[in-house]
């Protein structure tokens, strides 16, 4: 699918065209009225989580199939989601409102675009699956994205009890804490690349800090 359900496209579009919302929505959290910046950073984070869980569920392993060094090129495109993660869940702790969001901003700003750039200059063009098979990953990718956990348990969310999450001060339902899903509950999409181990059966990878985002409304 091309991302509004109509028709099949093939993985490389999707990447890039999601490369490009995550420009735009980079741009509305800075460009945002202070009374609509927790909105627009909400928003940045589930467009984030989901594109990041889907390229983990279906992009890297076929990078470790396709790509020759794939598994090192795979392992250190997946460390810097991971530290961007990581930086997301410190700013919603401290909240759109804290002296402290602009720099962080900024920072996961600069760490989002070198890392696009990275994907489109040494991940993407390396692909060297068939038509058919990009094809087939192109809507593997959108049903993990349609499928990837956004939320925790509310015992999960930064020591808050439930319904103390507030707007400004971590106040988005979906979260950068918890995201990892148990071994059993990882995705099995048929198709290209599944042939190939997957995270859970056993690869050691850079720790990925997504402790269990869910699934927004």
């Amino acid at each position: 699918m091309n991302g509004s359900g109509d028709t099949p496209t093939q993985l490389v579009p999707l990447l890039l065209a999601n490369h490009e919302e995550a420009k735009s929505r980079l741009q509305r959290v800075e460009q945002a009225a202070a009374s609509k910046r927790d909105e627009a950073f909400c928003e940045l984070t589930y467009a984030l989580v989901r594109h990041e869980v889907a390229e983990e569920e279906v992009v890297y392993p076929a990078v470790r199939r396709y790509v020759d060094g794939g598994d090192d090129l795979a392992d250190m495109r997946i460390a810097e989601q991971s530290k961007a993660e990581d930086l997301l869940a410190e700013m919603e702790k401290v909240g759109v409102g804290s002296p402290q969001f602009p720099a962080m901003f900024t920072t996961l700003r600069s760490e989002v675009l070198a890392h696009a750039q990275a994907e489109g200059q040494s991940v993407f063009s390396e692909l060297s699956a068939s038509p058919d098979e990009l094809l087939e990953l192109g809507k593997r990718y959108e049903l993990a994205k349609m499928v990837a956990p956004t939320r925790p348990p509310a015992s999960a969310r930064s020591g808050h009890a439930p319904g103390q999450l507030g707007h400004g001060a971590g106040g988005c339902s979906g979260r950068p804490g918890a995201r990892r899903r148990a071994r059993g509950e990882e995705l099995h999409l048929s198709g290209a690349g599944a042939d190939r181990p997957s995270p859970a059966a056993g690869r050691s990878r850079p720790r990925v800090s997504r402790r269990g985002w869910g699934t927004s409304p």
